[in-house]
């Protein structure tokens, strides 16, 4: 760019060349340009630190580390900070995503609300003080972090609307850890479908042999099965061996890589079933009911509760029957260590498997067992 007169016409040669003279700008002109776009594009290193403190994102830095995308993201958060879009951006920072739950208007603390993140946490720190920090760091003052869950959800019970329904029975589910305000409940599903050998249910006592039709009919009575003499032979042998497991305490047994076992956990329920339609089960997605009087399989569930086995990783489980608590003054034993358990056989049914326990997520293991 030339150097521009800018006097009016009527001045002279002197006023003229000395406008042409100071006219700075072409000297100028190309580093004023430069430093109207230098801090947002590819700023020098150096510049980072002084940046993040203009911009006001030092309190989000612990999340995003990177301080280029920092100053990159952090100022799309900014803008939409106090919306749900700064929780989604905020949650993006530490890699997940979830779907806000506020609580009902009607209730005292209506400021509450929940988070159903997109998986299960990858790791118990430092991923949760991530989420719980840069949530907060995201929602308005007015609003309060509640509780962060995927797979395990239970609700408070509220009774209507009514004087009994002034108050909520019961909590919802989840525990806290240290440091972290917020309370998180995780679940896991694991589900394993095995056929019982001859050797683990003769080890269970109600192995029934296969005659060629007919029944090898052992200590059992007709009234024990619930069978009728015109029933099938092969489906009254099914039935005996499934109801004879039925109605018996069952164990799941966790061993870690050792062989060692973690401990046990007491089965939820032991039934034997058959497939129907909106049945009160569920095995691979798929519903079944009670029947036993026409059994095709036996269904057996477990559901550890949060901290049982913290700190240590099962690569197997198996069943147990008829176990009973070491101590008779716990007749309602649930969780057991190695040495709370009397009455222990060799596990059925072991299947390999791989748990981290954790204090913040229900391992939920299920068995469909057919003979």
């Amino acid at each position: 760019m030339q150097p521009v007169d800018l006097t009016p016409p009527n001045s002279g040669e002197f006023a003229k060349a000395l406008s042409i003279a100071t006219d700075f700008l072409p000297l100028v002109e190309d580093g004023v340009k430069a430093m109207r776009t230098a801090k947002l594009v590819s700023p020098p290193p150096s510049w980072l630190p002084f940046l993040v403190y203009e911009y006001g994102l030092g309190e989000l830095s612990p999340y995003v580390p990177n301080l280029y995308d920092l100053i990159d993201e952090g100022i799309r958060w900014q803008r939409a900070r106090g919306t749900p879009l700064a929780v989604e951006k905020g949650l993006g920072f530490v890699g997940y995503a979830g779907t806000l739950i506020e609580a009902p208007v009607r209730r005292t603390f209506w400021n509450l609300f929940d988070i159903e993140l997109d998986r299960l946490r990858d790791n118990e720190r430092p991923d949760l003080s991530g989420i719980d920090g840069v949530t907060r760091l995201s929602v308005p003052l007015r609003s309060y972090f509640w509780r962060g869950f995927n797979g395990y959800d239970v609700q408070p019970l509220e009774l209507g609307w009514s004087k009994l329904g002034d108050t909520l029975l019961g909590d919802d589910s989840g525990v806290r850890i240290d440091s972290v305000k917020a309370k998180w409940s995780f679940g896991r599903l694991f589900e394993f479908s095995k056929a019982l050998s001859e050797q683990e249910l003769t080890q269970l006592g109600v192995w029934q042999a296969d005659i060629g039709g007919g029944l090898a009919w052992g200590n059992y009575s007709w009234n024990d099965a619930q069978a009728a003499w015109s029933d099938p032979a092969a489906a009254t042998r099914t039935r005996l061996m499934l109801t004879g497991l039925t109605n018996r305490s069952v164990w799941f047994e966790f061993k870690d890589q050792s062989g060692d076992v973690i401990g046990y956990r007491k089965a939820r329920f032991n039934r034997a079933v058959r497939p129907q339609f909106e049945g009160e089960y569920e095995f691979d997605g798929s519903p079944y009911t009670i029947d036993l009087n026409a059994p095709t399989t036996l269904l057996v569930e477990a559901n550890t509760d949060f901290g049982e086995g913290d700190g240590q990783t099962a690569v197997s489980v198996g069943l147990i029957f008829d176990a009973n608590p070491t101590d008779p003054k716990k007749p309602g034993l649930l969780w057991a260590e190695p040495n709370e358990l009397t009455n222990l056989s060799a596990a059925v049914a072991v299947q390999a498997i791989l748990i981290d326990f954790s204090r913040t997520v229900r391992e939920r293991v299920r068995f469909r067992l057919s003979v």
